[in-house]
């Protein structure tokens, strides 16, 4: 089978990244770099050897596949040309700034029969992938996503920018809609947020917390899920899982300690570690998500089958990200709390026992 002719669109950090990896990729031959920048044409030419053009149009009929690596804003007018063209399309997350935007490209592919996948690399770490045989059932999600400024994706804040992943990854373990969404964020270096904390109620049950901030000076990507039988520890950074067993008798409530006598107690203390919360550290594969994720690229193009992140998912995660950033706009606009009454410690009142159970009460 003949290789799959491919543009870049976008010569940043992350177009750079995708072209060394397309070049390395039997299934793909790279065919251009597009950028609007010479300076970006010339360094891409120069590192990869690389046929650049500073407009996207005059290749529609030139590619059968596409990599969108362009700033967010220009996500869905460059893909929609490459699809109505009927090039397939793997777009940087997220898939686009709006959700009609997001409506409008899902609807294009469908129409073109074309493959359409979104970048939540996520998706493909291998760490979260050996965690999913021990996650049915979730009850609650916990994700931490913490990086320095980069100086990109200014376009967009901390949501599109960072917990757009985290959306994803939740919505993927959750079989289940999102019923109601609470958030605040604070803005830092600009018009957008740059720290955001979210709730999430799906209408199952199911509770996510998701925080993220990209004024930090270190780099956090940390995911907990609490299943029916069993609780993952993912850390996404170091690609290592470790999951907590359940046992049955603990989830069923065959386990009461307060009915326990002290022998029963002492019994169960010595064994709640190693038999009833057994710990296992699972056995993680060695794998490059970037690659992983192009490779499931050319699979769903030449088997037809949906990719991992399809435009659906991609789709999915987009609104709920907007109803964060809605979340947000009504955090904003809502009037300044009441701040609390301080109470003060005098000689004799109140006297500080007092004041200590007003504190607690309040």
């Amino acid at each position: 089978m003949s290789r799959i002719r491919t543009a870049v669109v976008g010569a940043g950090h992350l177009g750079k990244i995708h072209t060394r990896i397309l070049k390395t990729l039997p299934e793909f031959e790279l065919a251009v770099v597009i950028d609007p920048s010479e300076a970006a044409r010339a360094a891409a030419a120069e590192q990869f050897g690389a046929t650049t053009s500073a407009e996207h149009r005059p290749w529609l009929d030139k590619v059968d596949a596409v990599v969108i690596a362009s700033p967010t804003t220009f996500h869905h007018a460059v893909t929609r040309d490459f699809l109505e063209a009927g090039v397939h399309a793997f777009v940087e997350k997220p898939l686009t700034a709006s959700v009609a935007e997001a409506e409008e490209l899902v609807e294009c592919a469908m129409l073109r029969r074309r493959t359409l996948q979104v970048g939540h690399v996520e998706r493909f770490n291998p760490a979260y992938r050996a965690a999913l045989p021990h996650i049915a059932g979730p009850r609650y999600v916990e994700c931490l996503r913490e990086s320095p400024f980069a100086f990109r994706s200014t376009d967009i804040g901390a949501v599109l920018d960072l917990m757009i992943h985290d959306i994803d990854l939740t919505l993927s373990v959750v079989p289940s809609r999102v019923i109601h969404v609470e958030a605040t964020s604070r803005s830092l270096l600009g018009r957008h947020e740059d720290i955001v904390h979210v709730r999430l109620k799906f209408d199952d049950g199911c509770t996510a917390v998701l925080n993220a901030s990209r004024v930090r000076h270190g780099s956090v990507r940390h995911m907990k899920i609490e299943a029916e039988q069993a609780l993952a520890d993912i850390d996404l950074n170091a690609k290592t899982t470790t999951i907590t067993h359940f046992d049955p008798r603990l989830t069923s409530g065959q386990v009461n300690v307060e009915a326990m006598d002290t022998p029963a107690k002492q019994a169960l203390k010595a064994a709640l570690a190693t038999e009833f919360l057994r710990q296992e550290s699972l056995a993680v594969e060695s794998c490059d998500a970037i690659t992983a994720e192009l490779q499931d690229f050319a699979q769903a193009i030449t088997t037809g089958r949906r990719p991992t992140v399809s435009g659906l998912d991609g789709l999915e995660a987009v609104r709920v990200a907007d109803r964060i950033l809605e979340a947000l706009k009504q955090d904003v606009e809502r009037p300044t709390r009441e701040p609390r009454p301080t109470i003060l410690r005098g000689p004799h009142w109140p006297k500080p026992a007092v004041a200590d159970g007003l504190r607690e009460a309040g």
